[in-house]
């Protein structure tokens, strides 16, 4: 037998056309193909052709034999349709051009090459010369001439030739399939009739008259047996099918699965092949070959005795127990904690304190799945949880691998128990880890833990112990009544906007109420609380927080959306959002209370009776709009304030007639009231564009002039600059910067040491 025509084509359309040019047939169980991936190393100490071959993957299918005159072509699996119509078998890894292939007869520990395509040596580049022509084994297809009547026996340089006349191949352009499963063939064969003589071999010759000695008898051994013997060669046995793999990268782009013989070390092989189902009781013929440290049966063909079997029980192990040979294809289990996740290859690790194994996505990639959660997707794998795995142990990159079949191979274990605080959503199985964490679980107290679920009695609450001061507080636990205070701070409701105009915007991005402080000592407002209502019960809008403080005459703004926020960003001031509700359109109680609940101001505002709720005009010009929708603001009167402060009996801000709509549109968030009220003359110092009811006697003068100190004309007392300072020149000269007399580039080199400076006031 020697391949008659080999061809390397466009995309995948690669095939090797095998021909028997005998008339006995040829059992293919006595031969296999060996490969080296860009060319073979030169051959090293070692005689065996076996050690000399990069990779021994590839195996006929049991009981494979070609008939007298006949064709076995190997093919890719993707090849053009027309090539796999042909086709006996498919194999993905097939020559590029560079790679050297063998055809071997299997003869006892060692294997004898019987032809070649490509030499053992370095990678040849592009491909191997064949008659002369460079690269001939790419892009081209040979064909042997017809009186070739054996391989080359790996003598593959008199097998290419040189030229024409002496090669024992045609090239053939890419491509053309003229010839695949048509060989001409006029070379001597000698008549053999030799051969197997034995009927219970699997080579049986009938045509046979003298037995050679080759009959090959394939041995029937359990999994064990295979395993624990080192056990290579054509085999029968059996077992339970316990996982299926579909086409796969790490076997070769083969589908697989996995049988097991009971229970116990030893006792699982994998398979390639397919045709079965998880549970099915299958009897196997194939070729057992260790390929990259995995055992397992080539080229298989199953034969299923039975369905729907229980499966052997998983043997448990400890992680770094699943990396022993003994363990190899057995359906095992292993629980650990989550590390080291390589997405990448949907690779992670199970650890505990002996060490860890590895689990690998050939079956279910548990790396790159999520679940649902309350609307949210999460990962089903996570660092640091635990996890139990179930699947064979498979051998791959120097590495055993658990490789769960499916979802139910991969189960989280934790605390199921959601009044718990370590409860697992994720979990679904209950690994006995729920627990309280005690602490302090009052949060008034200093030390406070918002992880305790159970209080341990070792709050500390440090406070005001005197019954009569305003923050009294019975809880106390630590004594410290320099905390103790018995008047509220002088803070007010200064201005309300509830029903922003359609022209500025949305109420929920405009509403504002601003606090202005109108005493004369800073504030500490953490703890403090700020309420408006809804349905006519108390809704906290705002806690504010530990460190707050307010300034005298400092404005803080309360909004209700984080919008809100952003939009009064510029004004300079504090500003809170509202955790619930907003500002009713029809008016409610609003109130700033102080961390024991006592209330520093109330107001509780209206859209109708004494509240300002219309527009006011003169002779059809509206002077002040509507607070109501009317982009007004709802403003507490500044000169009542102003009166409230120098006859300080109260505030006055809940009386309705103290307010005012804004004389400005959207009103004056972060900044004093607007009033109609003072000098309306433009020339004068304190002139109030809005002072529609002026009173010029109000008006003062004098604070214009030059404010620059070195001016010549500065006036001492302007407040606002008029730009009428003027300066005597010193220097005639100003850009003499060294006083030389000239200018030049002396001058710049001062003028550049000087650069970026702050200039020196005289």
């Amino acid at each position: 037998m020697f391949v008659s025509e080999v061809a390397e084509g466009s995309s995948n359309n690669k095939y090797i056309e095998l021909y028997n040019p005998t008339s006995s047939p040829i059992f293919l169980d006595e031969y296999t193909f060996g490969n080296c991936s860009n060319g073979c190393d030169d051959l090293g100490a070692s005689p065996s052709i076996t050690d000399n071959v990069d990779f021994w993957t590839f195996n006929f299918p049991a009981g494979s034999q070609v008939a007298p005159g006949g064709f076995f072509v190997v093919a890719h699996p993707t090849a053009d349709p027309i090539i796999l119509a042909v086709a006996d078998m498919t194999y993905t890894f097939l020559s590029n051009g560079d790679d050297a292939y063998f055809l071997a007869n299997i003869a006892g520990g060692d294997t004898t090459i019987v032809d070649a395509i490509g030499d053992f040596g370095p990678d040849p580049g592009s491909g191997f010369a064949v008659a002369g022509v460079t690269n001939a084994t790419q892009n081209a297809t040979l064909v042997r001439k017809p009186e070739v009547s054996q391989g080359n026996g790996g003598d593959w340089a008199t097998s290419a030739g040189t030229n024409e006349i002496d090669t024992e191949w045609i090239i053939n352009p890419s491509n053309d399939w003229s010839n695949l499963g048509i060989h001409t063939f006029n070379g001597a064969c000698a008549v053999d009739n030799t051969g197997c003589t034995d009927p219970g071999a699997v080579n049986y010759d009938e045509t046979a008259t003298e037995d050679d000695g080759s009959c090959i008898f394939i041995p029937n051994l359990t999994v064990q047996e295979i395993q624990t013997q080192g056990f290579a060669g054509s085999v029968v046995t059996s077992g339970i099918v316990t996982a299926v793999y579909g086409n796969n990268g790490a076997l070769a782009g083969q589908p697989s699965f996995v049988i097991q013989n009971g229970t116990g070390a030893n006792s699982a092989i994998w398979v390639i092949g397919s045709g079965v189902a998880v549970g099915d009781q299958v009897e196997v013929a194939g070729n057992v070959s260790e390929v990259y440290g995995l055992r397992q049966i080539l080229s298989a063909v199953p034969t299923v005795q039975s369905s729907g079997n229980a499966l052997p029980a998983a043997e448990a192990l400890m992680p770094s127990a699943i990396n022993d040979e003994q363990w190899e294809c057995v359906l095992v289990e292993m629980a650990g904690t989550v590390s080291g996740i390589t997405a990448n290859f949907g690779e992670w690790n199970l650890s505990d304190d002996m060490g860890q194994g590895m689990v690998a996505s050939l079956g279910y990639n548990a790396v790159n799945d999520s679940v649902d959660v309350g609307g949210m997707m999460a990962a089903v794998v996570e660092e640091g949880r635990n996890y139990r795995v179930t699947g064979p142990n498979f051998y791959s990159f120097g590495n055993w691998k658990v490789c769960p079949r499916d979802t139910v191979d991969v189960v989280r274990i934790g605390c199921t128990d959601a009044t718990f605080p370590n409860y697992d959503p994720l979990a679904s199985e209950d690994d006995g880890s729920c627990s309280d964490v005690s602490g302090c679980t009052d949060e008034s107290a200093d030390n406070y833990n918002p992880d305790a679920t159970a209080d341990d009695g070792s709050c500390v609450i440090t406070g005001c112990t005197d019954p009569t001061a305003l923050n009294y507080n019975a809880n106390t636990t630590l004594e410290d009544n320099s905390t103790c205070y018995y008047t509220l701070p002088s803070i007010i409701i200064n201005e309300i906007h509830y029903n922003p105009c359609n022209s500025q915007g949305d109420d929920f991005d405009y509403e504002f109420v601003e606090l202005l402080n109108i005493g004369d000592v800073t504030v500490d407002l953490g703890g403090y609380e700020f309420y408006n209502s809804t349905g006519g019960n108390d809704q906290l809008g705002v806690v504010f927080p530990d460190g707050t403080s307010m300034a005298a005459g400092e404005f803080i703004l309360v909004v209700v959306s984080e919008t809100g926020a952003a939009n009064y960003a510029s004004t300079g001031a504090q500003t809170f959002v509202m955790t619930q509700g907003n500002f009713s359109n029809s008016g409610e109680a609003l109130s700033l209370r102080d961390a024991f609940g006592n209330v520093v101001n109330a107001v509780s505002y209206d859209d109708a009776g004494a509240w300002p709720s219309a527009a006011q005009g003169i002779l059809g010009f509206n002077y002040v709009e509507s607070p109501d929708g009317g982009c007004a603001t709802l403003e507490y009167i500044p000169e009542v304030l102003a009166a409230s402060l120098n006859n300080p009996i109260g505030n006055g801000n809940d009386d309705p007639g103290n307010w005012q709509a804004s004389w400005v549109d959207n009103g004056t968030p972060g900044a004093a009231n607007s009033s109609a009220f003072g000098c309306n003359n433009p020339d004068a110092c304190n002139f109030n564009p809005n002072a529609i009811l002026g009173d010029n006697s109000q008006c003062t003068y004098g604070c214009n002039g030059c404010t620059y100190p070195n001016a010549d004309n500065f006036t001492a007392g302007a407040t606002q600059d008029d730009g009428s300072c003027t300066f005597t020149i010193a220097n005639d000269c100003p850009a003499d910067l060294n006083l030389d007399g000239a200018v030049t580039t002396a001058d710049l080199l001062v003028f550049l040491v000087d650069f970026g400076n702050d200039c020196q006031q005289d």
